[in-house]
């Protein structure tokens, strides 16, 4: 990203800017684009978190419901927060 963001602002500029500075330049877009990608990568991996929890909630309480309750207990969910609520 670096380099490509270097060639571009040489081919862009004239002959008479410094060559530091479009390296700073082409460096700060470099380390921006970084921050970005990592931004959304830290962003995804949250979300999977959030995703597998919330998969796993739903799973327990399916398997609560139909596995440990009695069928005429399945769809009171009165059961099902009193369990929440003891633990």
């Amino acid at each position: 990203m670096e380099e490509q963001e270097y060639d571009r602002l040489r081919s862009c500029g004239s002959s008479d800017i410094d060559s530091d500075y479009l390296a700073e330049k082409a460096h700060d877009a470099g380390f921006d684009y970084y921050m970005t990608a990592s931004g959304v990568k830290q962003t995804l991996l949250n979300i999977s978190a959030v995703t597998l929890y919330h998969l796993f909630e739903q799973q327990l309480l399916y398997f609560l419901r139909h596995e440990i309750l009695h069928p005429s207990e399945r769809n009171n969910d009165g059961l099902i927060s009193a369990m929440y609520e003891q633990n």
